[in-house]
């Protein structure tokens, strides 16, 4: 476990990084951030550690305009500053099928890079939180919350489709019945209440 992260270090890290780099990753990343808060309140995880996880899960996206070197540079920064539990939050949330070809976008990292992290994510137990973040990144957009499949669509037609995608939806699917069951209801009905 890396040092305790707390709400408001997490909050000046995102706030500082955000200077650099603004975009809809912002209002994503806070989304995603509140939802994982509600939804580990309800199920009992570590809320605050899980609103540090879902906001810090894009912090990559303040370096780069790249597609999946935003992963790489989250994960970096986050270990840098002494908080691998996040950095692995960094590296994971992409990933409900734990390769990293099954990313939809550019790979715009070396074939040295992609056989480093390709190990590191294949050699990930994935935990609750790991999970609780991909759905979160999954229903969370800049405007609030969404349907999983309308996320699905939605990056679909920026990024295209590969032989992982519908495996990939499935997983993140799976992951929502297994939320939908803690919470007895719905992530959709429970995050728009």
């Amino acid at each position: 476990m890396s040092k305790s992260i707390r709400k408001a270090e997490a909050e000046e890290i995102f706030h500082s990084r955000q200077a650099y780099h603004g975009g809809s990753w912002a209002a994503h990343s806070q989304n995603t951030a509140l939802a994982a808060e509600r939804i580990a309140d309800k199920i009992q995880l570590d809320s605050e550690l899980a609103y540090c996880m879902g906001l810090l899960h894009d912090i990559g996206r303040s370096f780069t305009d790249g597609q999946f070197r935003h992963i790489t540079c989250g994960f970096a920064y986050m270990n840098t500053i002494g908080h691998p539990d996040i950095a692995d939050i960094c590296l994971s949330h992409s990933f409900a099928v734990q390769d990293i070809y099954s990313y939809v976008g550019n790979m715009d990292i070396s074939k040295e890079e992609q056989k480093r992290f390709q190990e590191l994510l294949q050699k990930r137990k994935y935990t609750e939180y790991d999970k609780l973040i991909q759905l979160c990144d999954a229903v969370a957009v800049d405007t609030g919350f969404v349907l999983p499949e309308q996320r699905f669509v939605g990056l679909s037609f920026r990024y295209g489709f590969n032989a992982f995608t519908i495996q990939k939806w499935k997983a993140v699917l799976r992951i929502k019945e297994e939320i939908n069951a803690k919470l007895r209801q719905d992530v959709n009905v429970f995050l728009n209440q």
